[in-house]
């Protein structure tokens, strides 16, 4: 029966005509054999397809197998070879009527050895008189040669099928039109642990009970059958050796004379790709899970931080404007060293928060860097303006200067430039004896074309172990000291400082020895500006007048619903004769603007939180009046919930700027001053 099919297979479909069928093409492309088809034309042998077999053996697609054919057989066909084959297909070309067997050495596998190829070919001649070579192939032993050379008879070429299909890897039988065995190969009997072929010829999948659902196979056999389509790589399970294995099988029709008389397939057996897909989606699932989880504590995490801020800032706001406030009023000077205690001790707190609320940002990467054109002058003005009264408190020399600057004005981002500084400059003070000193040093390099800020502090403190450098810059580091020597810390400012500085294109580094003092090294990445005096930017504009030529006299409407706060905000801006309207919450604030005349107020002050209506809806719906000025008025939030997604929700609810609360009151001028500064 092997015999008799294969011969069908491999003869009656020879018809060019009918090879130039799409469906009859399909069948000769899955055929479980080793063959190409050459058209042979003016005594040479053209190549018009290729089993995909023999495409997976070649490692290749059939189009660049043709289309490398004469460069490929020169390279792979060995040289003592080339010529007999080459002689074969003249022979052949002159006598197509002879069916012919030919054995040459070509090149085989990873190793590129010659390998004894066999081949047997026989000839067709389509109605339009063209002629074509069907050639099937094998890769043979020595011993096995002498089998090519017995004889070249039809009887060969199911010969050399049958023994093909006998040693292959992969599962193939075929059916007749009633889906019943007619026949399978060794590797299919040995799957399935069948004695003999015997066993399964004239059963249907179903007599043979494979499946617990034998429908949906039926169905695609049918379908096959029927409509003349061939299907790939179908999933499906199998019992092999009394498990439950995962394959996927292909089949195409087995059509002789025109008719579909059954079907041939083949199957793959992919249990442990399944098995390992199965893991892998178990895996994403589970990934999946935790990232959601992960994305739903962070989203609790900043609710959490944001009502933190705001809760613990807006007493914070109270206590330390209070106490600022309460200096400027009072000259008994035991209720002066109360209140700069009560303001010493706010500030620790509010730069605890912040080391928190900044590790926690730069955790969820969501640090943001606002470069602008900034002046090393006011920088260092700023940083000994913070500095240089609290080494004067302690009995510290201080002391600061430049070195080898060439650029007083760079782009960068300050705030956060003298942020790392104060915090270098602080621990230095903080761990240097009464009678030390700590020195401030800035200067600027080239590295590869770019412009760096490099900041030495030194100081002749009581420096750190060896042991300890190792984690120096680790969150919550802190090495043993009397805390009523030294004071405390969150032991998160140098790792705030660090990721700042790397963000920046920098980094820093530390030397020191125990009892010996430290040296802290920090760089920045700098942008180059205009040096140019008159380009100064707008805040330098700012600088070069008194806030009182900007502020005094100008009108703000305040929006804040917390009294105490109230208190502070009017009493900084009194300071500077700004007149001022209050309003208790944005919705009052709305109407209050919306009763105005036109220009009437310079500024809107408006607190983010607030009953009735919050501030980022009174800032829209003040945005969405019908007024010349409602799109204009500058309006700055005063605000104790500085997490990043709030004050972007500030700005894009039409905010000009932001304000943190506890107000750094030079702050609020500045920023107010940049606004008020209509000639800049």
């Amino acid at each position: 029966m092997l015999t008799g099919i294969l011969r069908v297979m491999v003869t009656d479909m020879m018809d060019y005509r009918k090879y130039l069928d799409k469906e009859e093409r399909g069948v000769l492309k899955k055929i479980p054999v080793m063959l190409t088809v050459y058209l042979a034309e003016k005594g040479r042998f053209y190549p018009v397809l290729v089993s995909d077999i023999l495409c997976r053996f070649l490692n290749d697609t059939e189009e660049n197998i043709i289309a490398n054919f004469d460069e490929d057989r020169k390279r792979n066909v060995h040289p003592d070879d080339y010529r007999k084959l080459m002689n074969a297909e003249t022979y052949a070309y002159l006598h197509p009527q002879e069916e012919y067997l030919l054995a040459c050495r070509h090149k085989a596998g990873v190793s590129r050895k010659y390998k004894w190829l066999a081949g047997h070919g026989s000839s067709r001649t389509d109605e339009k008189g063209n002629l074509f070579f069907y050639v099937s192939y094998e890769y043979v032993t020595d011993e096995q040669l002498s089998v090519f050379a017995v004889s070249s008879s039809t009887d060969m070429t199911a010969l050399l099928l049958e023994k093909i299909l006998s040693t292959t890897q992969t599962a193939i039988f075929w059916k007749d039109a009633e889906r019943r065995f007619l026949g399978a190969n060794k590797a299919f009997l040995e799957y399935y642990d069948f004695a003999s072929v015997k066993d399964i010829i004239g059963k249907t999948d179903e007599d043979m009970g494979w499946h617990k659902n034998p429908e949906p196979y039926k169905d695609d056999e049918v379908r096959i059958i029927r409509d003349g389509i061939s299907t790939h790589r179908v999933p499906g399970n199998c019992i092999s050796h009394g498990e439950n294995r995962d394959i996927v099988a292909s089949k195409s029709p087995l059509i002789v004379d025109g008719e579909i008389v059954g079907l041939v397939g083949s199957f793959e057996d992919v249990t442990e790709e399944v098995r390992q897909k199965r893991k892998i989606d178990a895996l994403n699932k589970s990934v999946t899970a935790a990232l959601k989880s992960e994305e739903q504590a962070n989203k609790a995490i900043n609710e959490f931080l944001s009502r933190t801020s705001h809760e613990i800032r807006t007493p914070m706001n109270a206590i330390i404007g209070l106490s600022e406030l309460a200096l400027e009023s009072t000259e008994d000077e035991t209720a002066i060293s109360y209140f700069k205690k009560i303001n010493s001790s706010g500030q620790y707190l509010l730069g605890i928060i912040n080391d928190i609320l900044d590790i926690n940002k730069m955790e969820g990467g969501q640090i943001e860097l606002h470069p602008k054109r900034m002046s090393l002058a006011e920088l260092m003005e700023n940083v000994n303006n913070i500095i240089a009264p609290l080494a004067e408190d302690k009995g510290v020399e201080y002391s600061a200067e430049y070195e080898n600057i060439e650029y007083y004005y760079a782009v960068a981002d300050q705030m956060r430039i003298q942020q790392i500084i104060i915090n270098l400059l602080n621990n230095a003070v903080k761990f240097t004896e009464t009678g030390g000193k700590v020195e401030l040093k800035i200067s600027q390099l080239t590295d590869r074309g770019s412009l760096y800020a490099k900041i030495e502090v030194r100081d002749n403190g009581c420096g750190m172990s060896e042991s300890f450098m190792n984690k120096l810059f680790s969150p919550f580091a802190q090495e043993n000291r009397d805390p009523s020597h030294f004071g405390t810390g969150t032991g998160l400012g140098l790792t705030i400082s660090r990721k700042l500085a790397r963000l920046m294109g920098g980094d820093i580094t530390a030397e020191s020895r125990e009892n010996e003092g430290s040296v802290f090294t920090a760089t920045f990445r700098l942008g180059i500006c205009t040096q140019d005096e008159d380009a100064i930017s707008r805040d330098a504009g700012i600088l070069s007048k008194s806030y009182e030529e900007f502020l005094a006299g100008c009108r703000v409407l305040l929006a804040e619903d917390n009294q105490i706060n109230r208190e502070v905000a009017i009493g900084i801006l009194s300071r500077k004769a700004v007149q001022i309207d209050i309003a208790e919450d944005g919705k009052e604030a709305l109407d209050k603007f919306n009763a105005s005349d036109e220009g009437y107020y310079d500024i809107i002050l408006m607190d983010i939180q607030m009953p009735v209506m919050n501030g980022c809806d009174a800032t829209r719906a003040i945005r969405a009046l019908k007024r010349a000025d409602a799109g204009s008025v500058p309006i700055i939030a005063l605000t104790a919930d500085v997490i990043a997604e709030s004050v972007r929700a500030a700005i894009e609810s039409g905010m000009n700027d932001v304000v943190a609360k506890p107000i750094d009151i030079d702050t609020l001028y500045i920023v107010m001053s940049r606004y008020l500064n209509t000639e800049a």
